[in-house]
Formats: C-alpha cells, structure tokens, sequence
C-alpha cells in the first residue's frame, strides 16, 4: 500500500502543472453551466407558460451559451454527444468529490466518512443511493441547461407571416419552437415526457423549477465559502485518510 502511494505521489508531482490547468478549465466549466441555468431560469420566468404548465418555456428569448454551443455543435456528429457526455461525467465526478469530501449525513448528524479503503459498507450503499439520485436529477436538469437542443435540437421550419397592409406573405426558416404547427417539428422523447408530466402534474413541474433556484443559491453560496476559506493543511487530510474505522461508530454515538 505505501509503495502504491509513493507510485502515485510522484504522478501526482509530474502532472501537478496540468492539475493547475485542468481547475482553471473545470472552473470556467462550472460557471458557464451556472449562467446558463440562471438564464434559463430568469427566461420562464419572464417568458414561461406559468407555473400551472410547469414554467414551461415556448421559446427561448434570453442567450444561453451552452444552448448555442449545442446546437451548432449537433451538425457535426458525434461532437454534441462528446460534448453532453462530458458535461454530465463532470457533474458526476463533482458530485462524487462533494461525497467524498463531506461524508454522509442526515441532517445535521454526520453518520459515516469516505475514505480510501477503509469506507464501511453502509457508507458505500449510502453513497451509491445518492449517486443514483443525482444521475436521475441530471435528466430532467438538463432540460433547464440547454433546452432548445433537448426538446428540438438544430430543427428549422418555414415560418409564413402574412403582412395584411400588403396582402404579402413573408417566408422565413427559423429554429423550432412550441408555436410551430403541428408536423413541423419533433419533439424528442424526453423532452415529450417531460413537458406532459409536468403539464398533468404542474405541482411537481413548479417544484422543479424553483428547486433550480436554490441549487444555484447553494452553489453561488458554497463557491463564496471555498474562495474565503482557507485550504487544509497536508496534516489534516493525512488524519483523516488515517483514521480509524472506529470513528464511524463514534459518530453515530455522539
């Protein structure tokens, strides 16, 4: 085991300067996701169908960046798939970091921790649960991330507007929207059944989208607290790699 860490330890050391350059990207990566879920949720809220219809939005008026990057990226397959797939392993990987770092809790007792071979069982299965979860949340948040390219994608439609002063009708393709007449565009499945539930049960499509709202609170919160806190020392991440699996059971006692 010592030697497995020395071995790493010195990988570590090698890649340190593209560790540097991997956080930089990943923290530009954070904050382009939460501006465009921000976006998104100030656009149906100004210009959404209501909370009776899930918040649900007809057309997107307000500029989303990673809506934009998607949908041009669409024309060139497989690039928007690379593209989704990565947002979502990050998403993954941050949530499993957050794990790892804070433990499992249930409200405010702290019942297990997460450490490297030597996690308890019930920590594992705790942890699994949760990843789930948030797998699961990550279908539905990815409507409110990039909701053109998951409800149309890069569909166009020609759009007749008939001038009554001229009598001329104007023909103009446009991007797809829930206003297009019926047959003009398709809608993908997930975003079908997305849209319909939260139409038949708007209580659940309200809860959502204000959900949105305070996971951008929360992240806009823990983003201040790990820019003003100070970082930990070598030797208490070494404590806490080293304790013992007794401590799990203390926990649950005090």
């Amino acid at each position: 085991l010592s030697a497995e860490r020395s071995w790493l330890n010195k990988c570590f050391i090698v890649c340190r300067p593209f560790q540097m350059v991997f956080g930089v990207v990943f923290i530009l990566l954070a904050l382009i996701i939460f501006v465009s879920l921000l976006l998104t949720c100030i656009d149906r809220i100004l210009h959404g169908l209501g909370y009776k219809m899930g918040y649900a939005l007809p057309k997107a008026q307000l500029p989303n960046p990673i809506d934009i990057v998607m949908v041009n990226t669409q024309k060139v397959f497989p690039l928007d798939y690379i593209l989704i797939s990565a947002i979502i392993m990050y998403w993954v990987f941050c949530s499993m970091a957050g794990i790892k770092q804070m433990g499992i809790w249930f409200f405010w007792i702290r019942m297990y921790k997460i450490r490297v071979q030597r996690t308890r069982p019930q920590a594992l299965l705790f942890m699994c649960m949760i990843l789930m979860l948030i797998v699961l949340t990550n279908n539905i948040m990815l409507y409110t991330l990039s909701p053109q390219y998951v409800t149309f994608g890069s569909q166009h439609y020609w759009k007749n507007e008939t001038n009554l002063a001229t009598n001329k009708t104007h023909v103009e393709l446009v991007p797809c929207n829930l206003h297009a007449a019926q047959g003009e565009c398709t809608m993908t499945r997930m975003s079908t059944l997305t849209t319909r539930f939260f139409y038949k049960v708007w209580f659940f499509g309200a809860c959502y989208y204000w959900g949105t709202w305070a996971f951008l609170a929360v992240f806009l919160l823990g983003f201040i607290v790990s820019i003003v806190k100070g970082r930990r020392s070598a030797i208490e991440d070494e404590v806490e790699s080293d304790d013992s699996d007794e401590s799990d059971e203390e926990l649950l006692r005090a």
